[in-house]
């Protein structure tokens, strides 16, 4: 049996559980947790912010559907159906160039107040040595795409998460600020597996840096060690054990 189905078979014969009440714990802070986990490649950092923004991003999708958007640039505000989000610029991605640019590289075009997030983001975040956050169009690939560097802006403010507005040739990333509090909820098992499945499938690296931060974000309960992680969601304890080579090697999971 593969890894993967390893992992999922944990899971095939409980019904999906129902979304903790409890809120994490709101001393979480991604730069913290990298800082303690350690990436050493753009895939890690990245991978990190990704695992976060499957849980984040999934549950906005749930809250909002498919309706349709519309965006107050003046206003900083981002209308999705009935919901209304402040909003600011992430970036823009080019189908025509295949280049991304950060708002920060357009932030005269814009309010101050659009562009305020991306610029503190730029000089707060010690990512320079990953990203180059002042190249004026960056050629888009797997790694460096719209809703990777996305991810990685609404990981670092911890409690925002983003959304694609699509225009001809093209599209703006857009940074929710201070979405529905329950986006940030405790995750069940299931919610976390599926993001550490999609991760280790995804990119290249250290598994343990790759999904350390999502661990620590969501769950309630997590201890590390050098070759071991053991974290509490619902009523599960999972306990995940890296090789030598630090990528996952076992999972098993106990009634709490």
């Amino acid at each position: 049996m593969s890894l993967f189905n390893k992992i999922m078979s944990i899971f095939n014969n409980k019904t999906a559980s129902v979304r903790s009440l409890m809120n994490q714990t709101n001393d979480f802070s991604f730069i913290e947790s990298i800082a303690r986990h350690k990436p050493s490649s753009s895939a890690e950092l990245i991978a990190s912010a990704v695992g976060i923004a499957c849980i984040q991003q999934n549950r906005l999708g749930e809250i909002i559907g498919d309706a349709n958007w519309q965006l107050d640039v003046d206003r900083q505000l981002l209308i999705i159906g009935n919901h209304k989000f402040t909003a600011g610029l992430i970036g823009t991605e080019s189908h025509v160039s295949n280049t991304w640019r950060f708002g920060t590289v357009n932030s005269d075009s814009y309010p101050a107040t659009f562009t305020e997030d991306i610029l503190l983001f730029n000089q707060k975040s010690n990512f320079a040595s990953f990203i180059d956050f002042n190249s004026k169009d960056i050629v888009l690939d797997e790694l460096i795409n719209g809703h990777n560097l996305s991810a990685l802006v609404s990981a670092f403010f911890d409690r925002d998460c983003y959304y694609k507005t699509p225009y001809d040739n093209g599209a703006a990333y857009i940074l929710i600020k201070s979405p529905p509090t329950q986006i940030f909820d405790s995750a069940n098992c299931d919610e976390i597996v599926q993001a550490i499945k999609y991760v280790i499938q995804t990119y290249e690296g250290n598994h343990r840096v790759m999904v350390a931060p999502l661990i620590e974000k969501f769950s309630k309960h997590a201890e590390f060690s050098e070759s071991a992680i053991r974290f509490t969601a619902n009523d599960m304890t999972l306990d995940i054990k890296f090789d030598d080579q630090l990528r996952i090697d076992e999972i098993s999971s106990t009634q709490s």
